[in-house]
């Protein structure tokens, strides 16, 4: 059985749920506006499903900032949830 969505290698990989059960397409998701097509467009589904994929997708936002400030940093996490948090305000 496919998995909703998998984390290998540093690398967020998501099972296209829109194209079940015809296919089973695996996503690799290499950006936070990638992520959040994907929970916009119903790519993954179910709120536990989607909170996982959105807090993989703020690691991806997040994890390559360099050269800031801790108060920098924090804030850049805060603006990256909110964005993830906008493709599906009731579910993540």
């Amino acid at each position: 059985m496919p998995q909703t969505l998998r984390w290998s290698a540093g690398e967020l990989y998501l099972l296209d749920q829109t194209k079940l059960p015809l296919e089973v397409v695996e996503e690799k998701q290499e950006s936070v506006e990638q992520v959040w097509h994907s929970i916009k467009q119903l790519k993954v589904r179910g709120a536990p499903a989607i909170g996982v994929a959105a807090a993989y997708g703020l690691l991806i936002g997040v994890r390559e900032q360099t050269a800031m400030n801790l108060s920098e940093y924090l804030q850049e996490v805060e603006n990256k949830a909110a964005y993830l948090d906008s493709a599906r305000p009731t579910a993540v």
